[in-house]
């Protein structure tokens, strides 16, 4: 098996350390206080909450699930995912009652063929509905036997639901739940920071806050050279502090590129080899990125392109870089600016202004 995991969860040894965040994560849930994991995308956060949920685990003390609702757009799509995310992967013993409580709602079930596990589906006529529905599935998780831990991931996706108010209208249930201890997660920081640090917001310090930062470069490294090393492959150290700065020590593009490299059937990996690589990554999604300049403006790609050739722009509005990129003006840079931020291709880091997708960064700078 590949050990350079892009996607799934699988168990410890294939997961790169963060010592640190687990046990801070398991000693605030442990002790019921709720939690914000927040960093960009692909940092691994996702990643973090179920080798945290691993740990946990093993205990057999808690009642633990996973909902992800970056794709909801309303509070029904949110408690269609919630109820969803309640039923898949439980213990007979915890799936069983659940069941049994979600058929009061009266939804519409179904069976996934390939599964076998049900699709829940409610349709509830408005938001009063939505709300009452909700505030019934936390009621009954208050109720279970085991502490429960919820983990929602992109939280910070309630804020775009047109209904009003949805930050109080969870917030007034959840600060009465003793039984349910939340780990809230996002990729947008600044705005799930202020979710949970404005005086004037619902969720006003009602967790911790935690950062996701990138691993230590030596760290990665170790784990990259030692599960090389466990499959009878080679690789000098120079060779892979070379492939994680390439991919900018941002984990799932690391984590991609090491999947490749393993994978390829090559036993003895040199610069040579990691530069086709690298090459034959970019190559493959040419046809992806080259279609951006029918997605953008004219002057929205060049200042995707201006970031990507820099790695990193201080500052963007400054009269060197525009005129070295041919820009326009300060203010159409500013408006390209906030059109990219919008559809999530740069995000501002220590100052500095980034393509989200280190890949596309790459493919700019080689084409």
């Amino acid at each position: 098996m590949n050990p350079f995991l892009i996607s799934v969860y699988k168990e410890p040894s294939f997961f790169c350390n963060r010592e640190k965040e687990t046990k801070k994560c398991i000693n605030a849930v442990s002790n019921q206080r709720n939690l914000v994991i927040y960093a960009i995308r692909r940092m691994g956060k996702t990643g973090l909450i179920h080798h945290v949920f691993y740990q946990l685990q093993k205990s057999n003390n808690f009642n633990l699930f996973y909902i992800d609702i970056d794709q909801t757009n309303n509070l029904n799509d949110f408690l269609n995912t919630l109820i969803n995310g309640l039923i898949k992967g439980q213990k007979k013993s915890v799936y069983g009652k659940l069941i049994d409580f979600i058929k009061q709602l009266r939804p519409t079930i179904t069976f996934d063929p390939n599964t076998g596990y049900p699709e829940i589906k409610l349709n509830t006529n408005n938001a009063q509905d939505s709300k009452a529905s909700i505030e019934s599935v936390l009621n009954y998780l208050e109720s279970l036997d085991k502490p429960v831990i919820i983990a929602i991931d992109e939280f910070q996706r309630i804020t775009d639901y047109p209904e009003k108010r949805v930050e109080a209208f969870l917030r007034s249930h959840i600060q009465h739940l003793n039984n349910v201890t939340f780990i809230f997660s996002g990729s947008k920081s600044s705005l799930l920071q202020a979710m949970f640090s404005n005086y004037n917001r619902p969720f006003y310090q009602s967790a911790e806050l935690m950062h996701m930062e990138r691993l230590h470069p030596e760290t990665y490294c170790d784990f990259i050279m030692n599960h090389f090393s466990n499959s009878g492959k080679t690789i000098h150290k120079s060779t892979v502090e070379l492939g994680i700065n390439w991919a900018d020590n941002h984990t799932f593009y690391v984590q991609y590129l090491f999947n490749t490299i393993w994978g390829n059937g090559i036993e003895e990996i040199n610069t040579t080899v990691l530069q086709e690589l690298q090459s034959e990554i970019i190559e493959s999604r040419s046809a992806l990125y080259a279609n951006y300049r029918n997605l953008l403006t004219h002057k929205q790609f060049r200042l995707l392109k201006g970031i990507a050739m820099e790695g990193a722009v201080e500052k963007p509005n400054s009269n060197q870089f525009i005129q070295k990129y041919n820009l326009g003006s300060a203010s159409t840079v500013n408006s390209a600016l906030k059109t990219l931020r919008a559809k999530e291709l740069i995000y501002s880091e220590d100052g500095c202004i980034k393509l989200y997708d280190v890949f596309q960064s790459k493919w700019f700078q080689q084409t």
